[in-house]
């Protein structure tokens, strides 16, 4: 057992062919950091989640993937789009650190992760992962905490603030299509506040 380092690219998922990414700055609406979407046109089988005997599919033909990747905090968002556009699941890595670099930002995943359906149902994961990384000695008592911590600060936020982080994802997803449009690639680095003014962190904290 180790910590992973997840890139924005995420250029190593087995199931997919092909796809195409774009990223740009984004300060707003509580959020200073990255948003990049990949948006995938090739895949070698679709991908299908069980939530609570809920199936949940969050990667197939057609499908986008909006990453938000935030300065000083300690989770990592992946939205989830169908081919029409809908989001499907929001899904919260808990990170030991983020590393924002532009279109080659990551993090170092601390295992835990909550998950959130659009209907405000909220999921704890992994957490089984974190125990056993603190008993092996790969975290510390002090990242297992802050962990835990994170994880709760979410869990406490989402379903209050979820129709106002929808129209943020929204927002993000839109602006990112229309540079795709646009031709611009990986190497933008356009920075602008496209979000809604608002004084809320989706940290929770």
């Amino acid at each position: 057992m180790e910590i992973k380092r997840k890139t924005l690219t995420r250029e190593n998922l087995p199931r997919v062919l092909q796809s195409q990414f774009c990223w740009r700055k984004v300060q707003g609406d509580g959020f200073d950091g990255i948003a990049a979407t990949i948006r995938f046109d090739a895949i070698r089988a679709p991908l299908t989640k069980v939530m609570q005997g809920r199936a949940v599919r969050i990667l197939d033909h057609g499908y986008r993937w909006l990453q938000l990747a935030p300065k000083g905090e300690h989770w990592w968002l992946t939205v989830m789009f169908d081919e029409r556009g809908k989001i499907v699941q929001y899904y919260f890595d808990v990170t030991l650190q983020n590393v924002i670099q532009d279109g080659e930002s990551f993090f170092w995943d601390l295992f835990l992760d909550v998950v959130m359906l659009p209907d405000g149902s909220v999921f704890l994961l992994d957490r089984d992962e974190l125990d056993q990384a603190l008993a092996e000695g790969v975290v510390d008592a002090a990242q297992h905490e802050r962990a835990l911590e994170t994880a709760g600060a979410l869990m406490r936020a989402l379903p209050e603030h979820l129709p106002a982080l929808e129209r943020f994802c929204h927002r993000c997803a839109d602006s990112l299509r229309a540079m795709e449009k646009h031709g611009f690639d990986r190497e933008t680095s356009e920075h602008s506040a496209i979000a809604e003014p608002h004084n809320h962190s989706y940290a929770g904290t």
